[in-house]
């Protein structure tokens, strides 16, 4: 046994010399593999790996490693010079974790920035935020979808990316509320999947009136919330019948 622990030992010395490694001191260590790929080994807890952001820098793709086949890419335009605030990405919990990171320099400052947290201050800083009108917590939202009233709450999702404040990522956000004013902000009710940017367009939400009710679009087995039919970018292709191409395609998701 001692004699594996040390071949283990030797084993992450070299693989620590063959790449450039850097500890935060914070639970978190660096492994640069150039410029093209960075390795964040998380060894601490925290629900969130807080990564700061500058808006003219390009997108890196960042992507927490669990070794599944639905593993997600996002594009975060980190911070290479100047640090103008933060989002958090959110870590799986119940032990060490791996977020991979492309495109980003060695030498960027956003290394010596990155925290672990356990919560987001999401209070608001924006001295132009609307105070009446619904705004997302942080992030950058569009145009609304799926609106639906039941059991006394407002149900609104729209297009939102919270890993910045431009176009990109994404998601469907939701909020509730039960006056239009004052409103709980949800978790995103749908996520960017592996298939990239075009997969949360515009779209409307389903409510079924019965328990065995289907509405021709499947069984939502959920009561309380439903279903969120939404479209979803494919690759063009041409119909020799009537000389059309077909760029979208609906899809039912249970939210």
């Amino acid at each position: 046994m001692k004699k594996n622990l040390i071949y283990l030992a030797g084993g992450a010395m070299l693989a620590c010399g063959m790449a450039a490694c850097q500890s935060s001191g914070t639970g978190l260590t660096f492994e640069h593999q150039g410029d093209s790929l960075t390795l964040v080994h998380v060894s601490a807890p925290g629900k969130y790996l807080l990564l700061p952001i500058q808006e003219s820098c390009g997108e890196s793709q960042v992507r927490v490693e669990t070794g599944k086949a639905d593993d997600v890419t996002m594009d975060i335009r980190l911070a290479q010079d100047s640090v103008e605030y933060y989002v958090p990405l959110e870590l799986p919990q119940g032990g060490n974790a791996t977020v991979s990171v492309r495109k980003t320099p060695a030498g960027a400052v956003c290394w010596d920035h990155i925290q672990l947290a356990d919560t987001f201050d999401t209070g608001n800083t924006d001295y132009y935020r609307p105070v009446y009108h619904h705004t997302p917590l942080y992030g950058w939202m569009n145009d609304p979808n799926g609106m639906v009233y039941k059991d006394g709450e407002y149900h609104l999702y729209f297009q939102y990316n919270p890993y910045g404040s431009k176009w990109g990522n994404m998601h469907w956000g939701h909020s509730v509320s039960t006056d239009l004013m004052h409103w709980e902000h949800l978790k995103p009710a749908i996520a960017r999947d592996t298939l990239g940017h075009r997969t949360r367009h515009a779209g409307t939400h389903l409510l079924r009136q019965h328990r065995g009710g289907q509405g021709g679009y499947g069984r939502l087995r959920r009561q309380r919330a439903g279903g969120a039919l939404y479209l979803r970018e494919r690759q063009a292709r041409a119909d020799s019948v009537h000389g059309v191409q077909h760029r979208q395609r609906a899809y039912l998701h249970e939210v």
